[in-house]
């Protein structure tokens, strides 16, 4: 079986009330993939308030911090009428096949939030073109 050169790994968060801190877990990267090329964070909320305020307590691929401790959510989210290959985070290369990534994300305790919502955080894999 031939992989293809881009597969997106999905990471969702379910949170339950205001200020509550989900963790991923040790989350292990596809080992048919080399590369975490990508990151993009998404919710489906009707309201579209879910990731407003939203901060990433922890993001760590192998132990490497991706993101810093109160890095807001929302700026790896972007609008439904963009490209899906330009959503993407494209300052990424870090390294795929059965890596560990390693996320918390903290609610930002919107008074309009409607909980419980979810989010997720999708890894963009890729393999070198050959």
């Amino acid at each position: 079986m031939v992989n293809r050169a881009i597969k997106y790994q999905r990471i969702p968060f379910v949170v339950g009330g205001a200020g509550q801190i989900i963790h991923s877990g040790a989350i292990t990267v596809d080992i048919n993939y080399k590369t975490v090329s990508g990151i993009l964070a998404l919710s489906k909320d009707a309201a579209r308030t879910a990731m407003n305020g939203l901060t990433f307590e922890k993001f760590e691929i192998n132990n490497q911090e991706i993101y810093p401790p109160g890095f807001d959510v929302e700026i790896l989210g972007f609008g439904r009428d963009t490209d899906v290959n330009d959503r993407f985070e494209k300052d990424v290369n870090e390294p795929g096949q059965n890596s560990t990534v390693d996320i918390k994300v903290k609610d930002g305790s919107i008074a309009a939030q409607v909980y419980p919502y979810t989010v997720f955080v999708y890894l963009k894999l890729s393999n070198p073109v050959q």
